[in-house]
């Protein structure tokens, strides 16, 4: 079966980790070609107003706690719980991400059994790069922080001397993990809480439900 060409463009930061689920997903029945003159469809995220520019079909797509403007685009995919006849599709972030998938092939995503392993492991890890995110994270970070060193390996309060390249690997070796959100909003969930479960860390989480 022939399968139909359509032309997409990927703008206003629609990451990778979306354009290679999308070409994955429905390349057995469409040939993409990107072509950002002359789009069949735009798909387009929340850092830049280039969509704006475009007269065909606008596709919103994010991984950040922002909600789908309808005067601009004919269909979302979001994390809201939204119902809009068509034009919305709930498909949170966290079902693009390796650590999630994990989770669900593997039968450890359905163990309520401890790792006694756990009780050898460093205090607490912390991952993040963005501080302008609401103060319930650094203040839990301060807080655990008095009581014992919290390990930061990311940009933001790194106190380690380096930024981690593997998170899994440096989750690991701790007991808890601080995976909290940005901010939080009623079906809000990114990869931070999964990330944390698959390297077998306990999360304290503050985010969406």
């Amino acid at each position: 079966m022939d399968k139909k060409i359509i032309k997409v463009a990927f703008i206003d930061g629609v990451g990778g980790w979306f354009i290679n689920h999308i070409k994955a997903n429905l390349s057995n029945k469409y040939e993409f070609i990107v072509d950002s003159k002359n789009p069949d469809y735009v798909f387009y995220s929340v850092f830049g107003t280039e969509h704006i520019k475009y007269d065909c079909i606008r596709i919103f797509v994010t991984a950040e706690n922002c909600r789908a403007d309808f005067n601009f685009c004919d269909y979302a995919i979001s994390f809201d719980y939204l119902e809009f006849e068509d034009r919305h599709l709930r498909y949170p972030y966290y079902l693009f991400c390796e650590s999630f998938r994990k989770l669900v092939e593997s039968n450890e995503a359905y163990s309520n059994e401890v790792d006694s392993s756990l009780t050898k492991r460093k205090f607490c890890s912390f991952v993040v790069s963005n501080g302008r995110a609401n103060s319930i994270r650094s203040e839990i970070f301060d807080i655990l922080s008095a009581y014992k060193k919290v390990d930061s390996g990311g940009k933001y309060k790194n106190n380690i001397g380096f930024r981690v390249e593997n998170k899994h690997n440096f989750l690991s070796s701790y007991k808890f993990n601080i995976a909290c959100e940005n901010s939080s909003t009623n079906g809000y969930i990114t990869e931070k809480l999964f990330d944390a479960k698959i390297a077998n860390t306990i999360p304290i989480y503050y985010g969406g439900g």
